[in-house]
């Protein structure tokens, strides 16, 4: 294997370690999970089912979802996809076991700093693991298939997703549990706040980055 090849391989999976982390923190400060996992937060809450089961659940659900927005132009690639949403929700269940943190016996600072903390990961796991050009997570696979059928720019299919996602967890919350879960102030900052660490570490790391994984090809590409 090509060092470049490794450097790759060893770049995505410590970048999808630390997105992973960041969206576990994310579900579990208390101000609300990441936009796209505030449905399968909710719905872990209802059922009585652990967040990475229910993650898996919704991550297989945007596996599909991408099938059938493509129609006969689907990428049967994109079923990679279900291995990596099982490896971060099974991560998921192991945090639980290893990180037995209850969000109502900390204070709003403890909860704060912890968000803040869930946006760093967030941010930096993704500029590691979507450069890579490998396999996305499911939640960004359905995003670019939404934005390739539309023709919409993805940065603004992503907002629009994560609106919908948001409407429609706060909808099952009231519904399923009478109350709001999972949808706070932690959610709008993560909308707000991810892409602007995703903007700040490709400012100071992304060159080197894709220099070190072989991928300048994609960084001349862009620039022309």
């Amino acid at each position: 294997m090509k060092r470049e090849t490794m450097n790759r391989w060893i770049i995505y999976l410590v970048g999808m370690l630390i997105l992973t982390f960041g969206l576990y923190l994310n579900a579990r400060c208390g101000l609300g999970a990441s936009a796209l996992l505030a449905v399968a937060y909710v719905g872990g809450q209802a059922w009585g089912v652990s967040f990475g089961d229910a993650s898996l659940v919704v991550y297989i659900l945007y596996v599909l979802g991408q099938f059938l927005v493509r129609g006969k132009n689907r990428q049967w690639r994109d079923l990679l996809q279900v291995p990596v949403g099982l490896a971060i929700s099974q991560i998921f269940n192991l945090l639980d076991l290893i990180l037995p943190y209850e969000s109502f016996q900390n204070s709003l600072a403890t909860r704060l700093m912890v968000l803040a903390g869930a946006i760093l990961c967030n941010g930096i796991g993704a500029t590691l693991s979507v450069n890579m050009r490998l396999v996305p997570t499911p939640g960004d696979g359905i995003v670019q298939a939404l934005a390739d059928v539309t023709g919409k720019e993805q940065g603004r299919m992503k907002n629009i997703f994560d609106v919908c996602s948001v409407t429609t967890a706060a909808v099952m919350s009231f519904v399923l549990l009478g109350r709001l879960e999972g949808v706070g102030v932690g959610t709008l900052a993560a909308m707000l706040l991810v892409g602007r660490v995703i903007s700040i570490m490709n400012g100071l790391f992304r060159e080197k980055l894709l220099r070190s994984a072989g991928l300048e090809h994609t960084m001349r590409r862009e620039t022309v």
